[in-house]
C-alpha cells in the first residue's frame, strides 16, 4: 500500500481509538470506561463516564486476569450410570420384552473448555446440561482491548444461562503489538498492526468442536458482541451464514464495501447502537456504514422490503436515562420466512452504555426467537 494511502483504521484513530505506533508498547488510548461502568453497575452504582489508559504495567495483569484463559478442564464428565444394578427404577428396561429403553442423561459439568491450546474458550451451560440434549449456542465477542470475561460484565448473559438453557461461548481475540486483544473483522476494525489472524477460521473451529463434542441445535447458533466484537459478528454472518440464525452487534458495524460480504443466505440481524457514540459513530464514517445503513443492507439481503420499516414498542435498556430511550425499527415485510432485521437506537447514550438487567433478557428474547 503506498505511503500516502489512508489506512482504513484512520477513522477509528480520529475518534480517540488510536493505538500506539508499532513497537511503542508504553501504553494505549483505547477507551475501556465500560469496565468501570460495568463494575459499578454490579454494585448498584451509576458510573461517571471516564477513559482508562491501559499501560504496560496493567497490561500484564489484564492478560492474566481478564483474558479468559482458564486451565484446561475435563471435557468428559462421568455419567450417572450405576453399573449393573437391577433395582433401577428409571425405566431403562421394557418389562415386557426386556429391551433397553432410552439412556439416562449423560451430564456435562459447566464450564467446559474448547480449543485447549493457545486460545482456549470457555463454554457455560445450565446445571441440567446433558451431552445428548440439543441446546442453542450464543457466542459473545469482546471489544478492542477487552476480553471475554470483561465483555460479559457488560452483557451479563451468564446470568441467563440457567433459566434460558443455552450454551454461552466466551472466546478471546489475539493480543496485538499494543497489548490489546482484538478481532480481525474488517479493514476498519481492528487489525491495526497487520497480523492478519484468521479469526473466522478460529471461531468456526470452536463451533465445529462444540458440535463434535456435544449436541447443539444447529439451527439456533447466534453471535453477539460489542464494538470490535460487533464488527466480528457481522463478519461471521458474511462468512458462514448457513450456520448462523441471527447476530446482534452493539456499537459495531460491517464492511463499507458491500461486495466484501459474500453472504449467500439470509441471517437475521439486530443492530443496537447509541446515538452519542463517539468511537463508532451512529452515522458511520468513510470506513464503515451507519447503523441505519448496515441494518437496511441486511434487511435487503433477507428479502425484506426496505421501504416498509415498522416502528416497534420503545425499550428501556438504560436506567440512567429516563423513560424508554431505545427506538425500535423493524424490517419484516416481504422477508424470507423466519428472517428479518431490526435496529435498536439508544437515544442519548455513548459507545459503552451502562445497560440494565433487562438488556440481557430482551437481547436473548430476540435472538432465541430466531432459527434457521
Amino acid at each position: 500500500m503506498p505511503d500516502d494511502t489512508p489506512h482504513p483504521a484512520d477513522g477509528l484513530r480520529e475518534l480517540g481509538h488510536r493505538p500506539p505506533p508499532p513497537g511503542q508498547l508504553e501504553g494505549c488510548s483505547v477507551p475501556v470506561d465500560w469496565l468501570v461502568r460495568a463494575l459499578c453497575t454490579i454494585v448498584g452504582t451509576v458510573a461517571v463516564a471516564s477513559t482508562l489508559v491501559c499501560c504496560s504495567d496493567s497490561r500484564d495483569s489484564n492478560t492474566a486476569g481478564w483474558g479468559g484463559d482458564t486451565e484446561p478442564q475435563e471435557s468428559d464428565s462421568e455419567s450417572n450410570d450405576t453399573g449393573d444394578d437391577d433395582t433401577s427404577t428409571d425405566g431403562d428396561t421394557d418389562p415386557e420384552d426386556g429391551t433397553s429403553g432410552p439412556d439416562p442423561c449423560d451430564p456435562v459439568s459447566s464450564p467446559q473448555t474448547l480449543s485447549e491450546g493457545l486460545r482456549p474458550a470457555e463454554v457455560q451451560g445450565p446445571s441440567d446440561w446433558c451431552a445428548d440434549q440439543p441446546l442453542p449456542v450464543v457466542f459473545l465477542l469482546h471489544g478492542y482491548g477487552a476480553s471475554a470475561w470483561l465483555q460479559d460484565l457488560l452483557f451479563r448473559l451468564n446470568t441467563q444461562v440457567e433459566e434460558r438453557s443455552f450454551l454461552l461461548v466466551l472466546p478471546d481475540g489475539t493480543v496485538d503489538a499494543a497489548g490489546s486483544r482484538h478481532w480481525n473483522a474488517t479493514p476498519a476494525c481492528c487489525d491495526f498492526y497487520g497480523a492478519e489472524v484468521d479469526d473466522v477460521g478460529y471461531l468456526t473451529s470452536l463451533l465445529d468442536e462444540l458440535e463434535s463434542r456435544f449436541t447443539v441445535d444447529p439451527d439456533r447458533v447466534y453471535f453477539t458482541g460489542h464494538s470490535n466484537g460487533g464488527f466480528m459478528s457481522y463478519r461471521m454472518a458474511c462468512e458462514i451464514p448457513e450456520r448462523i440464525a441471527a447476530i446482534a452487534p452493539l456499537a459495531g458495524s460491517t464492511f463499507q464495501e458491500e461486495g466484501l460480504c459474500a453472504a449467500s443466505q439470509p441471517v437475521s440481524v439486530l443492530h443496537i447502537h447509541p446515538t452519542l457514540d463517539a468511537t463508532i459513530p451512529y452515522s458511520g464514517t468513510p470506513y464503515y456504514p451507519s447503523a441505519e445503513e448496515a441494518t437496511r443492507r441486511w434487511a435487503e439481503r433477507n428479502g425484506c422490503s426496505t421501504t416498509s420499516s415498522q416502528a416497534g414498542e420503545s425499550l428501556d435498556l438504560i436506567n440512567s436515562i429516563a423513560g424508554t430511550e431505545t427506538r425500535v425499527t423493524d424490517y419484516r415485510v416481504g422477508c424470507e420466512d423466519g428472517f428479518h432485521a431490526s435496529l435498536w437506537t439508544i437515544e442519548g447514550a455513548g459507545h459503552v452504555p451502562v445497560l440494565n438487567d433487562g438488556f440481557s433478557q430482551l437481547l436473548l428474547d430476540w435472538l432465541l426467537d430466531h432459527s434457521r
